[in-house]
């Protein structure tokens, strides 16, 4: 009995040792690592006067946050001087040229038109009054000479006096008309006008526009969540358009990664597209997969121990639903396979 006691002790005690081994032989954790990322600049898109500066190095910011200011007076005075000569052209308008309707330009061809229509109608007609008038004048002759009945005369003074009328009725036609292209005419000519105040106003509501985007440059802004790592302009100083004024680590997976330090005896496994599980110190959710996507050379750790450096992907994190993690994390990463 004593010696089956002994036989599993020792092949526990065997069992221990060799798990024990085993994890130091085959540890695939890494040494240490942490969260770290890359700075962007965020430059002013128009020169000016640093006024104020609303951050400092190492402090997180939020999407819109206000991080410096330039001096604004300038484009402030040109602002109020675009809305105002905005508000005089717009007093000059009626409203319904403020939309986008037809100048009325197409009406005149028309017109014309149809006067040139009733002209040539009108001249048709007179010739016809003039033979009307002339074929009565020589029937009544006639009439006089006792070559022609009296029914002729009646027959021709008919035909005469309809053709004044109908001789009557195209000069009304031509009248209106002319009246028609007249109107048409002028309605053009003024449209006209105010389709050129029009433009005026277009052109100076895109002044206004562009005023406006020039004034709101000069608040530089966070684009989004991050955290700023570098500020190398100050009060008082002239800041130049696209001048790299205030550096900012944004919190996306773009811009952040895991670096962690391996073994080097992990040289082997270590590859581009290793797989890797990563935990993060004060982290309240999962466990997070990745990928090595840089490996550098072998140099120390921070503790002091020979290591082989590379940089994990954060491949699974997922920034809307998950709680944030920042720059400066701790972190465990684990190569998924186990050295061959």
């Amino acid at each position: 009995m004593k010696k089956l006691i002994t036989a599993v002790v020792l092949l526990t005690c065997a069992a221990a040792s060799f798990w024990i081994l085993r994890q130091i032989i085959w540890n695939t954790d890494s040494l240490e690592a942490q969260v770290e990322g890359s700075s962007v600049a965020l430059s002013p898109t128009v020169p000016g006067k640093v006024v104020s500066i609303a951050v400092k190095e190492g402090e997180p910011v939020f999407p819109g946050q206000e991080l410096y200011r330039l001096e604004s007076g300038d484009l402030e005075k040109v602002l109020r001087d675009a809305r105002s000569l905005l508000e005089s052209l717009a007093a000059s308008l009626p409203p319904e040229l403020l939309r986008d309707e037809g100048d009325g330009h197409e009406l005149v061809p028309l017109a014309r038109q149809e006067e040139d229509q009733a002209y040539k109608n009108l001249q048709r007609l007179s010739e016809a009054k003039a033979k009307a008038d002339f074929s009565l004048a020589r029937t009544r002759v006639q009439y006089n000479r006792g070559q022609a009945s009296q029914e002729a005369v009646a027959l021709a003074v008919d035909q005469a006096e309809k053709a004044e009328e109908a001789l009557a009725r195209a000069k009304a036609v031509h009248e209106a008309a002319s009246l028609a292209r007249v109107r048409a005419e002028r309605a053009t000519s003024r449209a006209g006008g105010l389709a050129e105040r029009l433009a005026l106003y277009r052109a100076q509501a895109g002044q206004v526009r562009m005023a406006e985007d020039m004034l709101a440059a000069t608040v530089i802004r966070a684009p989004g969540p991050g955290m700023v790592t570098r500020i190398t302009v100050r009060t008082g100083e002239d800041a130049l358009a696209g001048a790299q004024a205030i550096f900012v680590m944004p919190y996306t997976l773009e811009h952040m990664w895991v670096s962690a330090h391996f073994k080097p005896t992990l040289k082997p496994e270590l590859t581009i597209g290793s797989r890797c599980v990563i935990r993060l110190s004060g982290f309240d959710g999962p466990e997070l997969e990745g990928r090595i996507i840089d490996i550098f050379p072998e140099e120390q750790s921070s503790s002091g121990k020979d290591s082989l450096p590379v940089r994990v992907s954060l491949d699974t994190y997922d920034p809307a639903s998950m709680p944030a993690i920042h720059p400066g994390m701790k972190a465990s990463v684990r190569l998924e396979q186990e050295p061959k």
